[in-house]
């Protein structure tokens, strides 16, 4: 019986001990890749001398900035978003940087939006929410506000920046 209680003892003394910290088997080096972060910094950078490029040709039109990017020009502008499950008709057609035609109100087509209540491009959305009911407008859209890295799968590549001329049609107001 002496054995066993002298092993248990040894047991517990050497279960309790703390353990030693090992040291990694590999030093990790630091990451020289950019990060995602980093790329989308440059890329803004770079859309943003584009756009201001297009903004210096377009001598007849005067640009203004929303917080979150998106460069506009129009002349009836609206203060007061839309209540959720308004319906705005509008028209647009979309163009690149160059001028040249993407896709036209015809191929688009007349189009509704329910505020709040089905996906739009981001852009597009605040575009919509700045205009008044028969008002229309030329809209910038850096790529994060338009159709980013995956572009539209169609006609519109990898982050593109993009022209939109946008008419609203009609607005009718939810009721609450």
């Amino acid at each position: 019986m002496k054995p066993t209680l002298f092993l248990a003892l040894i047991f517990i003394v050497t279960a309790c001990s703390t353990p030693e910290p090992r040291s990694p088997i590999q030093q990790t080096k630091p990451k020289t890749e950019p990060t995602s972060v980093q790329i989308n910094k440059e890329l803004l950078l770079k859309e943003t001398e584009l756009i201001e490029r297009y903004i210096a040709n377009q001598s007849e039109l005067v640009f203004n900035t929303s917080p979150s990017g998106l460069w506009f020009a129009a002349s009836d502008v609206e203060t007061i978003p839309p209540q959720k499950g308004t319906r705005i008709d509008f028209e647009y057609e979309v163009f690149d940087l160059n001028n040249t035609r993407v896709y036209d109100r015809k191929t688009i087509g007349k189009q509704s939006y329910y505020v709040n209540e089905q996906p739009i491009m981001f852009g597009l959305k605040e575009a919509l929410f700045i205009l008044k009911e028969g008002a229309s407008g030329t809209f910038l859209l850096p790529s994060i506000l338009a159709y980013g890295v995956l572009g539209d799968q169609n006609k519109i590549g990898s982050n593109t920046p993009l022209v939109i001329q946008l008419k609203i049609t009609n607005i009718e107001t939810a009721n609450k």
